[in-house]
C-alpha cells in the first residue's frame, strides 16, 4: 500500500512536470515569414524597430484568403493578430528576456494604432522603439542583447530566422566592433545578410577616438603666410595611425572652432589624415625705411610635434600660440627716391635759407648809403 501512494505521487510530480516545462526547442528556422529587420539607434542608446514580414507558409496564407472570400475585415483581423504574436511579441519577450538576465529592463513605446500596420498580399510592417537597446556611457556604448532569437511557434521554439537585418548607428560614436562581420558597412550603417541574430554591437565616442588617435600619430603642420594677400596657408599631417570618418569629422570642426578658416578640407590616405586651409589671422604691421614687418598670430587647435613656417621666422607663445614674423626689406628705386627725395628737401631748404640772408643784406646796404649822403650835396645837385 505505502509503495503504491509513494509510485502515485512520483507519477503526479512526473506528470506535473511535463504539463509546466517550455515548450520543446527547435535548432530550425522559423518558415512562416519572410521578415526583413531595420533598426535605427540614436546616441541616447534607444532604437526603432521596423519589421517587414510578408506570410510565405503555404497552410497559413490559403487560411487567411478563405477567411477573406467571406469577411475581409476579419480576415484582416486575425491576421494581424498573427503577425502581432508572432513577429512583434517573440521579438520584444525574447529582448526583456535578455536584459532581465544582465538586471536590466526596457520601455517599449508603440506607434497611436499599435505595432502592427497591415500592408498588400499578407504582408505587414511591425514598428516601436525600445530603450536600452544599447547601454553604457557617453563614452562607450554595447548591445545586452546580441545573440540568437527565438521564434515561439505552435509549442515549439525556432530561429527567428530573418533575411537581410539593418542596423544604422548613431554617427557621434566610431564603430569599435561588430560581431559577425556585416556583408556591407559604410557611413554607420552595416548589413546582414540571412541570420537569425542580433549582433555584438561595441561603440566607443568621437572623443574618445580622437584623443586615441592622436596619441597613435605624429603630427606636424606648416604654415606659410602671404603678405601681398593677407592670409595664411596651414597644411596639417597626422600620421601613423588609421582615421575613421569620425575622427576626420571632429577634427575638422576643432580646427574651425580655433582658426576659422575660410576654406578647408581634409583628406584619409592610408596611415594619414591631412587637412588642408586658408584662414585670415590676427596681423600686426610695422615698416622702416629699410624694411617691412607683418607680426601674425596663429591659434592651433592643439600642440604638434614639427611646426615649419615658410617665409618666415616664428616662435612658441605656448604650446598652441604661435608669433610668426615676415620680413621684406625696402626695394633699391624705393632707397634711391627717400634718398632724392631728402636731398632735394635740403637742397631748397638751403637755398631758401640762402636767398633770405642775400635779400636782407641788400636791404641793408641801401640804408647805409642813403644816411652817408648830407644835405648839402643834395641842395648842390639841384
Amino acid at each position: 500500500m505505502g509503495r503504491s501512494i509513494v509510485f502515485i505521487l512520483i507519477f503526479i510530480l512526473m506528470a506535473s512536470a511535463l504539463a509546466i516545462r517550455p515548450v520543446a526547442a527547435d535548432n530550425s528556422p522559423q518558415n512562416v515569414f519572410n521578415i526583413e529587420m531595420m533598426i535605427q539607434v540614436d546616441a541616447s542608446g534607444m532604437a526603432h524597430f521596423t519589421v517587414y514580414a510578408v506570410l510565405k507558409d503555404p497552410y497559413y496564407r490559403a487560411y487567411f484568403s478563405r477567411i477573406a472570400a467571406n469577411n475581409t475585415t476579419r480576415a484582416r483581423d486575425e491576421f494581424k493578430d498573427f503577425v502581432r504574436q508572432l513577429v512583434y511579441t517573440n521579438l520584444k519577450d525574447d529582448f526583456n528576456n535578455k536584459l532581465a538576465v544582465q538586471g536590466l529592463n526596457s520601455t517599449i513605446y508603440l506607434p497611436a494604432g499599435g505595432p502592427v500596420s497591415l500592408l498588400k498580399n499578407w504582408s505587414a510592417v511591425v514598428s516601436f522603439d525600445m530603450t536600452n537597446f544599447l547601454v553604457g556611457s557617453k563614452r562607450t556604448l554595447r548591445c545586452p542583447v546580441y545573440g540568437p532569437l527565438n521564434f515561439v511557434f505552435r509549442g515549439h521554439v525556432f530561429s527567428y530566422r530573418w533575411s537581410k537585418l539593418t542596423l544604422i548607428l548613431p554617427t557621434e560614436y566610431n564603430i569599435e566592433n561588430l560581431a559577425p562581420a556585416p556583408n556591407e558597412l559604410a557611413d554607420h550603417v552595416a548589413v546582414w545578410k540571412g541570420g537569425d541574430f542580433i549582433p555584438l554591437i561595441q561603440l566607443t565616442s568621437g572623443e574618445v577616438s580622437v584623443m586615441k588617435f592622436l596619441n597613435e600619430t605624429h603630427k606636424t603642420i606648416v604654415l606659410s603666410y602671404n603678405p601681398n594677400q593677407g592670409y595664411l596657408q596651414f597644411t596639417a599631417n597626422f600620421s601613423g595611425a588609421n582615421a575613421s570618418d569620425t575622427v576626420k569629422t571632429l577634427l575638422l570642426d576643432a580646427f574651425r572652432g580655433t582658426m576659422h578658416p575660410v576654406s578647408m578640407s581634409g583628406r584619409i590616405e592610408g596611415d594619414q589624415l591631412i587637412i588642408v586651409g586658408v584662414t585670415h589671422p590676427q596681423v600686426k604691421y610695422s615698416e622702416s625705411l629699410t624694411e617691412k614687418q607683418w607680426e601674425v598670430m596663429v591659434r592651433l587647435p592643439g600642440s604638434f610635434n614639427e611646426i615649419t613656417v615658410k617665409g618666415g621666422k616664428y616662435k612658441l607663445v605656448s604650446p598652441t600660440l604661435v608669433l610668426i614674423r615676415v620680413t621684406k626689406r625696402r626695394t633699391t628705386p624705393y632707397l634711391y627716391g627717400a634718398l632724392t627725395i631728402t636731398f632735394v628737401s635740403a637742397l631748397v631748404v638751403f637755398l631758401v635759407k640762402g636767398r633770405r640772408k642775400k635779400e636782407k643784406g641788400s636791404r641793408e646796404g641801401v640804408d647805409v648809403d642813403a644816411d652817408s649822403i648830407s644835405p648839402e650835396d643834395n641842395e648842390g645837385g639841384e
